[in-house]
């Protein structure tokens, strides 16, 4: 088969050449991703990227009062989208309580139960 036949058989090829830059510096990235709107650049804590994690010296104390008076809110979260209860739902309605075991607790919709430490399960 000569040249000629090859191109009218199987068609023609176009080849481009293709230049890849690799950056070594993360910042200088375009298109970073981002959590919750915050763009992931070095190192982030959990506070910077509004989301919730277990170390716990990083959460303030606070009263359930305090908190109701300052609007804040019970993260709820579940098989569903992530929702939230203003706390001060809990503190006018009673809702809240603390037990040394759990034997015969009433429990009724919405209410918070929290075990004492040393307490019976």
């Amino acid at each position: 088969m000569n040249r000629d036949d090859r191109d009218t058989c199987c068609g023609s090829v176009n080849v481009r050449q293709i230049t890849s830059v690799l950056v070594e510096d993360y910042g200088e990235l375009e298109n970073k991703p981002a959590i919750n709107g915050v763009e992931l650049t070095k190192d982030s804590t959990a506070k910077q990227l509004s989301i919730l994690h277990n170390k716990q010296s990083d959460y303030g104390l606070n009263t359930l009062r305090n908190a109701a008076q300052e609007n804040l809110y019970v993260p709820v979260v579940g098989d569903n989208d992530p929702s939230k209860v203003p706390v001060g739902e809990f503190v006018e309605e009673s809702k809240v309580k603390i037990v040394d075991n759990l034997d015969n607790v009433d429990v009724s919709d919405g209410s918070l139960i929290f075990l004492r430490i040393g307490g019976n399960t």
